[in-house]
């Protein structure tokens, strides 16, 4: 088994793209030369990899097990590992508190925020397939009230995300169910901040402890910058509105407001779970 993970959206649009390389003169999906010019990076693995498995040229231990992109390194382009999570990675534990992502369990609480139908928090691009495309920035979404938000200290060294995130979490909502998205973001210094990793999941009943997978990351989180974490109950358009009742939500009419809660601290607090490597610093 080989892996290879690019840090691209469906469209094959590159998380690090400069603004410059944005519009129409640079869309692949529209112009022939920047068609022409994504080709080689989009392809070239897979060559590689036909190259000594279908036409027999070169050696099997000649190509990496696993090559991965690292998003925001010093140095641009594929890693190199015999495994992933890469060796070195380590699970890295950030209790969710008051408005805080911290490495110390908090005291018990809670937190929550309202879930409106009528008003439901809005998806981050027009196209979840070319997500890439625009870069989009989540910052106005942490001044929503129906998003929960908490934030970790800055980071005063790199910090390199490699491997699976994941939350844990006890939810209970007003109502029959939930939907929870939950969104990993790295904020900038000076406030602006982008998608990490994120992850879904339909929460059945009045209240149930949750497992979520936000996937992978490949991620370096630079000096003076922070993690962040919304959750939230809608992500409209990309996904259907739950009505808030038990109706099927493709035919609901009629919406109802619900409250969703988790808990803080506590056997039960809500845990986010990283796989981190210690960035090489000069």
């Amino acid at each position: 088994h080989y892996l290879l993970i690019d840090a691209i959206d469906h469209e094959n649009h590159h998380v690090d793209r400069s603004p410059a390389q944005h519009g129409p003169d640079a869309d692949h999906t529209l112009n022939a030369e920047a068609l022409q010019a994504m080709l080689p990076g989009y392809l070239d693995p897979a060559l590689d990899f036909f190259d000594i498995f279908l036409r027999h040229q070169g050696a099997a231990e000649d190509l990496p097990k696993v090559r991965w992109h690292q998003v925001h390194a010093a140095d641009p382009g594929f890693r190199e590992s015999a495994t992933w999570p890469p060796a070195g990675s380590t699970a890295y534990e950030l209790h969710l508190a008051e408005g805080k992502l911290a490495e110390e369990e908090p005291v018990t609480g809670t937190a929550s925020w309202v879930h409106d139908p009528t008003d439901p928090v809005p998806s981050a691009s027009p196209n979840s397939f070319a997500y890439l495309q625009t870069s989009p920035r989540l910052q106005d979404w942490s001044t929503r009230p129906d998003v929960a938000v908490f934030d970790a200290a800055p980071t005063p060294h790199a910090l390199d995300l490699t491997g699976p995130v994941t939350l844990s979490l006890h939810l209970s909502t007003t109502g029959p169910s939930s939907d929870l998205f939950a969104k990993l973001l790295d904020v900038h210094p000076d406030g602006e901040a982008e998608l990490v990793a994120h992850g879904r999941a339909h929460v059945p009943g009045p209240a149930h402890r949750v497992d979520l997978s936000l996937g992978h990351a490949g991620y370096r989180l630079r000096p003076g910058h922070r993690l962040r974490l919304h959750l939230h109950s809608s992500d409209h358009p990309e996904f259907v509105l739950h009505p808030g009742t038990d109706a099927n939500p493709w035919l609901a009419t009629d919406t109802v407001k619900t409250r969703q809660e988790i808990r803080l601290g506590g056997p039960d607090g809500a845990r986010l779970r990283l796989t981190v490597t210690p960035a090489t610093r000069a």
